[in-house]
């Protein structure tokens, strides 16, 4: 999930409130961010640079934050996100594949819920 607003536009309230409604539903919980934020509601926090490793911390913990410092923290999101996709910790659902590119499926190492 991406939340994306102003600064003071109530990002961070959401986000917690869905993260809390949502406990105990989830087999990952994974938080990439800026600022040093949600600490409480994980069991790893790293603070990583935009060249940092991901997977050491996925494997040790179901739910962790990642404090991401750095001036471009893409790197590190790709890195993550590749990590998300070939731990399987993503689940892809498509409701109307006939809709989508002819020929397209889920990334590899991705389930179907």
């Amino acid at each position: 999930m991406l939340i994306v607003g102003k600064s003071g536009s109530g990002k961070s309230t959401l986000a917690r409130e869905i993260i809390r409604a949502m406990q105990g539903r989830y087999r990952h919980l994974i938080i990439a961010i800026r600022k040093r934020e949600f600490a409480e509601l994980t069991q790893g926090r790293y603070t990583v640079s935009e060249d940092g490793d991901p997977w050491p911390a996925l494997k040790k913990h179901r739910r962790v934050i990642f404090q991401i410092t750095g001036y471009d923290p893409r790197p590190f999101l790709d890195r993550l996100g590749q990590a998300v996709m070939q731990y399987g910790m993503c689940c892809w659902w498509w409701t109307k594949p006939t809709t989508s590119s002819p020929g397209a499926r889920p990334p590899r190492g991705s389930s179907r819920c």
